[in-house]
């Protein structure tokens, strides 16, 4: 090959590599323009292309260049089947005829070949002493004697290991770029999730630091006293929230801050003798380390739920004394009709006793009716109503007691 002819192929080389470079170009065409550049620089027969995967260090690809600036085949193996990938030389290499066993020796690189073989350079591939692949070139015409173009020979060695670095490492850079792009996303996406949850569940929350300092609070707690949450954050919360100068006197902030959660009850007086009911939850907020530098405080309007308990416990006590009322008719009420029919039977049978007895008499019927009235009425305030079950099966049992002269 003539002068002109080798620098050629260097500025080529050259311009190809920068250009492609530039205009970000896919492996497989950075790679297969520079290995056809050096295989026509060195004269060879046969160049065989071999590149680590980046992802799977234990696999190769092997490619050998064929005619028409093509690949001629192609195809994956693993590394330790191959000595020569096993154990890639740190610098360019040539192998005569003498030495050239080390390639027979190593059955998936030379069965790529279908030339005789008889000298061989091995150019390995590799960056920062991170080993990328293994360029092999057989039946070089290359004249390693003179020293420039042995220098650019090794030169375009380099400059094609740096371009697929290059380029791996942008795709990387590109991959991670957009797996970061798909993480912010997805942090913005979880963090507008979670702060439509904080400001829409139906408990007012808020967090505060050691000094009370409020972190974060949601609507619900800031609309309370008239604020947009924005304007609480970063003040006290014993200021703002409760109009305090000092910590509030039965807060438990100071409590969750040693570790221990604390319920209270705390009641807010409004107009009119109107109040709110507040349950006061305050639990600690425990880091990786196991500090608790936060406490997160939720208050839960319980009016409605503190009603009904009052008024369940007020049921059950008129439960009590209704049961209790009933149990009093039950065992009342017998002696009672029999103390009021046996007067009236006696003021039957004793029409022409004295004033004396038959007052008497009347005396016992009148008290025994008034106290049948008494059991009747304790009965109807215990059920809360008037002719109950029992009141009305007592004033039956009366009716039948009562002669009226119809016994």
């Amino acid at each position: 090959m003539h002068e002109i002819s080798y620098d050629s192929i260097e500025l080529m080389f050259l311009e190809t590599l920068i250009n492609e470079e530039n205009k970000h170009s896919d492996q497989n065409t950075i790679q297969m323009d520079a290995v056809n550049s050096i295989s026509r620089y060195v004269k060879a027969d046969d160049a065989l292309f071999i590149l680590f995967d980046f992802e799977n260090p234990d696999m190769a690809v092997k490619k050998l260049l064929g005619p028409q600036h093509t690949w001629k085949s192609e195809s994956t193996f693993l590394v330790k089947d191959s000595s020569l990938c096993s154990a890639v030389p740190d610098t360019l290499v040539v192998l005569d005829h003498k030495n050239r066993s080390v390639l027979e020796s190593d059955p998936v690189i030379y069965d790529s070949f279908t030339n005789s073989i008889d000298d061989v350079i091995l150019a390995p591939l590799s960056v920062d002493k991170a080993t990328l692949g293994l360029m092999i070139f057989t039946n070089p015409e290359f004249d390693f004697e003179d020293d420039r173009r042995s220098k650019f020979l090794q030169l375009m060695v380099k400059g094609l290991a740096n371009a697929i670095f290059s380029v791996e490492h942008n795709r990387q850079l590109i991959v991670s770029k957009a797996d970061l792009e798909a993480s912010q996303w997805e942090i913005l996406n979880s963090r507008n999730t979670l702060r439509t949850f904080f400001d829409n569940i139906p408990t007012c929350v808020y967090i505060v630091d050691r000094s009370y300092t409020i972190l974060a609070i949601n609507s619900r707690r800031s609309d309370r006293i008239g604020k947009a949450p924005n304007e609480l954050v970063g003040r006290k919360c014993y200021e703002k929230l409760f109009g305090n100068s000092t910590p509030c006197a039965l807060c438990r902030i100071g409590e969750a801050f040693d570790g221990v959660p604390s319920v209270r009850n705390f009641r807010e007086w409004g107009a009119k003798e109107t109040f709110v009911h507040w349950e006061i939850t305050t639990v600690p907020i425990r880091e990786s380390t196991n500090v608790i530098n936060r406490a997160i405080v939720f208050d839960e309007d319980i009016t409605e739920k503190w009603v009904l308990e009052a008024g369940l416990i007020q049921s059950e006590k008129m439960a009590s004394i209704g049961q209790l009322a009933a149990n009093v008719a039950h065992e009342i009420n017998n002696p009672l009709a029999a103390i009021i029919a046996n007067a009236q039977l006696l003021l039957r049978d004793l029409p022409s006793a004295d004033e004396d007895t038959i007052e008497s008499l009347k005396l016992i019927e009148t008290a025994g009716v008034r106290a049948a009235k008494i059991v009747g009425d304790l009965l109807e305030s215990a059920r809360g109503k008037k002719g109950g079950v029992r009141r009305d099966l007592f004033e039956r049992n009366n009716s039948k007691c009562a002669f009226n002269g119809q016994l």
